[in-house]
């Protein structure tokens, strides 16, 4: 997990589904340790996993909102 990163949160968020799909690995969610739903987050540990798809949201100022579908493509 990182701290406020105000600006550059989308970027950094961007570069994290970047590499999660890139190394095969879902990093944990920070600061999660009682699940009250049936959800199923990653805490922890990072999972490994297969990752074809992700998706980033991020909120900015003024109530703007913003969402990025990243895709890996086949390898050669």
């Amino acid at each position: 997990g990182t701290g406020r990163a105000y600006c550059a949160a989308p970027v950094l968020d961007a570069a994290a589904a970047v590499l999660a799909m890139d190394n095969g690995l879902i990093p944990p969610t920070p600061n999660v340790f009682d699940i009250c739903h049936d959800l199923d987050l990653v805490t922890g540990a990072a999972r490994a996993a297969q990752v074809r798809t992700a998706l980033v949201l991020s909120r900015g100022l003024m109530g703007s909102n913003s969402a990025l579908v990243l895709r890996h493509g086949e390898r050669a």
